[in-house]
């Protein structure tokens, strides 16, 4: 810490994945198999030396973006992300909906076609399977493949849907 500083009053972790909030636990996070049991809160209170506060991904996005916009006097907000993932954040009535498991808002993992492909949560046919950057990225490619120019990107992809590239804008 530089010298003057406030001391750490506190340490804020937005968690993926299961996790225990009585515990202050991480259960597991699919993305990370061997990722199991990890006591998030302890570890962190140790080594901070103050409390620390758990909120699952999604709920902490509507805090963000609520803190953003000038704080507690945003009763009612809706946020939603999809990047590598899709999840939704809310806060209704002034309160952040974060349901039983601290996850609400886990709308990447909504079933759109139980046919679908493997997602890595272990369900099949996830909405994140099928409507994230990377997975757009990569359909693009597959479907028209460029030798030699190098991986795809979500932002060129976008690029050619602004150009009026059909297949990308069937995509974005």
């Amino acid at each position: 810490m530089r010298m003057g500083a406030a001391p750490l009053a506190g340490v804020g972790v937005a968690l993926p994945g299961q996790w225990d909030r009585k515990r202050g636990t991480s259960i597991s996070y699919p993305r990370l198999p061997d990722w199991k049991d990890v006591p998030v809160r302890a570890l962190l209170e140790k080594w901070s030396g103050c409390p620390v506060s758990l909120i699952g991904y999604a709920p902490a996005l509507a805090v963000a973006e609520r803190a953003r916009r000038g704080g507690s006097d945003v009763p009612n907000l809706l946020c939603v992300e999809v990047e590598d993932t899709v999840a939704m954040g809310v806060i209704a009535n002034g309160e952040v909906l974060d349901g039983a498991s601290g996850n609400a808002g886990e709308l990447g993992h909504i079933t759109v076609d139980p046919k679908g492909p493997a997602c890595y949560c272990g369900n099949r046919g996830c909405l994140e399977s099928f409507s994230t950057c990377s997975t757009v990225a990569t359909e693009f490619g597959q479907n028209r493949p460029r030798p030699g120019s190098g991986p795809m990107t979500y932002a060129r992809v976008v690029e050619l849907a602004r150009a009026g590239d059909p297949l990308a804008v069937r995509l974005c």
